[in-house]
């Protein structure tokens, strides 16, 4: 037997049981579908290069699993942005990049957010 669960708000939850693995598994992929989740270990492979640092982190090399393009991920702690108040600039540089289309602008293809950072592929 397999279980999972879903959180609804802060307070309720419910409990879903399957019989078999398959099952299970057809579930989770169908729930990850709807909410959109992705994971940044699914789609990429990080390389040991650290192309920089900056204000809110650091640029690492990294390989998309299954293209093999090589991209920039800026990784951003998230308790280093609320020390310093500076969530909300992030968010809006992240939005604004993502609507910009331009050949000097760069392109940011994803976006991966965990507790504790900002994942951003370019």
């Amino acid at each position: 037997m397999y279980l999972f669960s879903i959180i609804f708000g802060k307070s309720q939850q419910k409990y879903f049981l399957c019989e078999n693995l398959e099952d299970y598994k057809s579930w989770i992929e169908c729930l990850r579908k709807v909410i959109s989740y992705y994971n940044l270990n699914d789609e990429y492979q990080f390389l040991e290069t650290i192309l920089g640092e900056g204000r809110y982190g650091i640029v690492r090399l990294a390989e998309h699993k299954k293209t093999h393009q090589k991209v920039a991920i800026k990784v951003v702690s998230k308790e280093h942005l609320s020390s310093t108040n500076s969530d909300s600039a992030m968010r809006l540089e992240i939005e604004i990049l993502i609507i910009c289309h331009h050949p000097n602008i760069i392109k940011i293809y994803n976006v991966f957010e965990n507790p504790y950072y900002i994942y951003i592929s370019k």
